[in-house]
């Protein structure tokens, strides 16, 4: 089944890009992600746009909202998201290659 990653971030850019990079390299490939910036100030937004560029052929999704907190960034991907099971990971998280198939 499709698993939907789901990623709040807010002023997240120092972690952000080793967190989607952790996701992309997962042994079970069948992921989307969607990630918003929850109306956070920092180069979030040009970290993001740069993996989407380099991953053109991925099932990536960025959103851009204002603050609602983590609980309403989570639940705003989710409504958004497609997959039967959601991984719910937070921007400055890592997920070993192994987390999804697991």
């Amino acid at each position: 089944p499709l698993v939907s990653a789901v990623i709040p971030a807010f002023n997240k850019a120092d972690f952000i890009r080793d967190t989607i990079l952790s996701v992309l390299s997962q042994s079970y490939e069948n992921i989307e992600i969607l990630i918003a910036n929850d109306g956070g100030t920092d180069s979030t937004p040009d970290v993001v746009r740069g993996i989407l560029q380099q991953n053109p052929n991925r099932k990536i999704h960025y959103y851009e909202k204002i603050n609602g907190g983590v609980s309403d960034t989570r639940n705003f991907l989710i409504e958004r998201a497609l997959g039967r099971l959601i991984l719910i990971i937070d921007a400055d998280d890592l997920a070993d290659p192994s987390f999804v198939k697991k």
